[in-house]
């Protein structure tokens, strides 16, 4: 006679059970801070939605002759998250072809992009106006602006957009 020995069903079971915890146990480490981080991430630019508008007490925010595109931007944002914010994004469109021009304190890289008020580049603070040219010759028929947040992130969505035509 053979003695055939195996594993009962309730040991198995119970070694199944155990492993599928273990499992668990291993993927949540990775899954709750990931989804934590996340969470958090996405809604950093919600207070951020209208920190920037166009602003057309100027009458900016088209094509000058002999300077290029003037834009005016106001902040609108609440005072106490000024200290967050790195700069803004100006997105100018042409159909599909986009051209993004970022406005921080200090120089900028592009030659072609300055501020109308002589001087380095200043990231407009609450209540205040800032007007930035951009002297190209292709054509733009409209800009978005995005905030730019210190902790390097983008906000995806646009605080303001609005037509770019001709200067009267």
């Amino acid at each position: 006679m053979i003695n055939k020995k195996g594993v009962s069903n309730v040991i198995a079971s119970v070694v199944l059970v155990a492993l599928t915890i273990v499992a668990l146990v291993i993927i949540a480490q990775f899954v709750v801070p990931f989804v934590k981080n996340n969470l958090q991430k996405s809604g950093e630019c919600l207070d951020y939605q209208r920190y920037f508008v166009l602003d057309n007490s100027f009458e900016y925010n088209c094509k000058k002759n002999g300077i290029g595109y003037v834009i005016s931007v106001k902040a609108e944002g609440q005072k106490e998250l000024e200290d967050k914010v790195s700069g803004l994004k100006l997105v100018l469109y042409n159909g599909a072809i986009t051209t993004p021009l970022e406005v921080k304190d200090g120089k900028t890289r592009e030659e072609t992009f300055f501020m109308i008020d002589p001087g380095n580049f200043k990231v407009p603070k609450t209540g205040e106006i800032r007007s930035y040219a951009y002297n190209v010759s292709q054509t733009f028929d409209r800009v978005e602006i995005y905030t730019l947040l210190k902790s390097g992130r983008t906000c995806e969505t646009p605080n303001d957009q609005g037509s770019l035509g001709a200067c009267r």
